[in-house]
């Protein structure tokens, strides 16, 4: 299933850089196991939000998939589905705002509730919220290390909050 996009303002993505964008998705999906298949029915009843990274170069893309292989995706934000995928690869730039179009490659992730940086700014954290996320952070830069893999673009704003509350990586 190719995701489709919110149109509310297509002229502002969640994120931007020069060579890739971070949309919203209109749909939900179902949630899926880390060998890639839906879960049990039960699952179907709770889909998720998620987001779109759209990217214009085949090598950053291929970066992405391969830097969260092997990774537990209760430290690293998972990959649902990527655009070179067998049933989405022919569909999905048709699928695109006419805006996207030089965006040829992309995957899809779980939506987010914030990012460390905004609930830095934003909320109150004290101690005990602290120490919970440097525990969370410390365990998802472990796990990184462990498989042979470093963040090179560790910071507030590549730490994000997932709607169960979770601090996890993105953006390796």
């Amino acid at each position: 299933e190719v995701p489709s996009f919110r149109h509310e303002n297509p002229a502002k993505p969640l994120h931007a850089t020069d060579t890739s964008v971070v949309l919203s998705s209109a749909d939900k999906f179902p949630s899926v196991a880390k060998d890639g298949k839906r879960s049990n029915a039960a699952d179907e009843d709770h889909p998720r939000d998620v987001v779109v990274k759209l990217m214009k170069h085949k090598k950053q893309f291929d970066n992405e998939v391969e830097h969260r292989k092997g990774l537990d995706s209760k430290l690293v934000v998972r990959v649902i589905c990527k655009s070179s995928d067998a049933d989405l690869e022919t569909k999905w730039v048709e699928a695109l705002p006419d805006k996207y179009s030089a965006y040829k490659f992309g995957i899809v992730m779980p939506a987010a509730e914030r990012n460390l940086m905004d609930a830095m700014l934003k909320e109150r954290v004290d101690l005990a919220l602290a120490k919970e996320i440097f525990y969370a952070l410390a365990m998802g830069l472990q796990h990184l290390h462990d498989h042979g893999r470093i963040h090179g673009d560790f910071k507030p704003g590549n730490v994000v909050r997932m709607f169960n509350g979770k601090w996890l990586l993105i953006d390796m």
